[in-house]
């Protein structure tokens, strides 16, 4: 998302350098997480975009997936939920917009960062929190005018970023968020097959190829070529992409998405 504060939270997960432990392998791998607010919420307006590179020059791309939904279009507040039981590492404070907090959760094998959120003011980092508990509501993207949410997964000791959807229910991602751009839910989806999933309403401008220019820290321009987002879980900066994006920014993060 475009926060600063959230940027600066992916620079803290990629200090993270200890070696995995076949133990945490084994807990990410079988790790399942609770979608952190109800997507019947979203069914008739929402809309998605994508776990990708879209949206700036951080190394990480976007690390996570976003819901979005117009303030006209949204019933009441939506309640956002903990994904799963765990440990508050970190909470950002709001910004000068209302709902513009993130909390970061942890379990020992799995890490959730979720941004644009109207914090519960009594939780505190620390604090532990159960799974299903009531965290806040769905924050506004800055000025935009909608809501928004930022679900972000991150995996084992060194924190290595994960698609959410890695972690969820296939039933949530299959008949709820969709794995394609245009895509319906296929007929297995009991509540409603043929209905158009979150990621087939999404219209993020990503969706097909362009080229990213980003200004380096020597001065000198650099061009990155980068591919259509049209999956829930698009491709990220490639290695070497990712490598010459760090040396470009001085091997600090920088930029927003």
């Amino acid at each position: 998302m475009r926060s600063l504060a959230a940027a600066a939270a992916a620079c803290m997960f990629l200090s993270c350098l200890a070696p995995w432990q076949s133990g945490e392998r084994s807990c990410a791998d079988s790790a399942r997480l609770d979608f952190p607010v109800d997507l019947a919420a979203y069914a008739a307006n929402g809309s998605l975009w994508p776990f990708g590179v879209h949206g700036g020059t951080n190394p990480e791309g976007h690390p996570g997936i976003d819901l979005f939904l117009d303030t006209a279009d949204a019933e009441g507040d939506i309640a956002v939920r903990a994904s799963f039981s765990s440990e508050i590492i970190s909470i950002t404070p709001e910004t000068e917009f209302p709902g513009s907090s993130c909390i970061v959760m942890d379990s020992a094998c799995v890490e959730v960062n979720l941004c644009h959120v109207r914090l519960d003011p009594s939780l505190k980092e620390g604090g532990k929190v159960k799974r299903g508990q009531v965290l806040g509501t769905v924050g506004l993207a800055g000025s935009e005018g909608r809501l928004a949410l930022h679900f972000g997964t991150y995996s084992g000791r060194d924190a290595d970023l994960a698609c959410p959807a890695d972690f969820l229910d296939p039933d949530t991602v299959l008949c709820r968020l969709g794995l394609s751009a245009g895509g319906k839910a296929p007929s297995r989806c009991g509540y409603a097959p043929g209905t158009v999933t979150l990621m087939g309403r999404s219209e993020y401008g990503e969706r097909f190829p362009r080229e990213l220019a980003v200004k380096c820290a020597d001065g000198s321009t650099q061009v990155f070529d980068l591919a259509a987002e049209n999956a829930l879980c698009s491709p990220r900066y490639s290695p070497a992409d990712r490598s010459r994006m760090l040396t470009c920014l001085g091997n600090a993060c920088a930029g927003v998405w």
